[in-house]
């Protein structure tokens, strides 16, 4: 058991700074919506989730959210302000004040994160079916 507890422990030490150095990083840049939408959230406690996964040996998937986790965040910040902006662009003068206020709040940033993040671990699923099935 000491054994096991002990393997287990280098993956979640090494998903732990992961994630420790993508916290920090949101908390410096907190002013910007997206960063401090997930320091506010605590990343959607999608840490506790790789922590589980960790414990019950379920590297691959934890791994999977570490790194869709960062590339997520990538995505999420340049793609979100980038459909931010275009929202914006199509303000116009006799834009009435409702279509203003739903434009200027086009914020997909998260939306992003989250569905990279899932992308990443069925394609790890998707993956280790495929494997399984070709060493039969």
């Amino acid at each position: 058991m000491k054994e096991i507890m002990l393997k287990r422990l280098k993956p979640l030490i090494i998903q732990l700074i992961i994630f420790g150095i993508t916290y920090s990083i949101s908390f410096v840049l907190r002013d910007r919506y997206f960063f401090g939408w997930l320091i506010h959230n605590n990343f959607a406690h999608i840490w506790v989730v790789m922590i589980i996964l960790t414990i019950f040996g379920k590297y691959l998937y934890s791994y999977a959210i570490a790194i869709g986790n960062i590339i997520g965040i990538l995505l999420g910040q340049v793609l979100g302000e980038y459909i931010l902006k275009l929202s914006k662009a199509k303000i116009a003068t006799e834009t009435n004040v409702d279509k203003i206020r739903v434009l200027e709040n086009s914020y997909y940033h998260v939306f992003i994160w989250l569905s990279f993040i899932i992308i990443v671990i069925v394609l790890v699923f998707i993956n280790k079916l495929i494997s399984k099935r070709l060493n039969r």
